[in-house]
């Protein structure tokens, strides 16, 4: 989550969403104010490793959006998957990179 440039996280602790039918969910409320931006990512984006074998992390991640500021889902989007393949370089990719930005006016 970024709030007027500043991030931060919010606690995600569980179950993947729509794999197990049965399964009970913790339901986490957060007030977002105009200009906040939030960025819901799935585990290719921070377990991306390089040729080292780093793994670019929420640490990377954080590092990548530290005090930026967006005017469009778009770009915050496209600065993630620009710092993920900076930071990839020519090592393989071995999982997705799904992403899903939101920016409340």
């Amino acid at each position: 989550m970024i709030k007027h440039g500043v991030k931060g996280e919010l606690d995600s602790a569980g179950l993947p969403l729509g794999m197990f039918a049965e399964a009970e969910y913790m339901v986490s409320r957060v007030q977002l104010e105009a200009s906040d931006s939030l960025l819901l990512f799935t585990d290719g984006v921070t377990e991306t490793a390089n040729a080292g074998g780093k793994e670019f992390g929420t640490a990377g991640l954080s590092a990548a959006l530290d005090g930026r500021a967006f005017d469009a889902p778009s770009r915050l989007i496209a600065h993630c998957v620009d710092s993920v393949a900076a930071f990839r370089g020519r090592a393989e990719s071995r999982d997705d990179l799904s992403m899903l930005a939101l920016t409340f006016a």
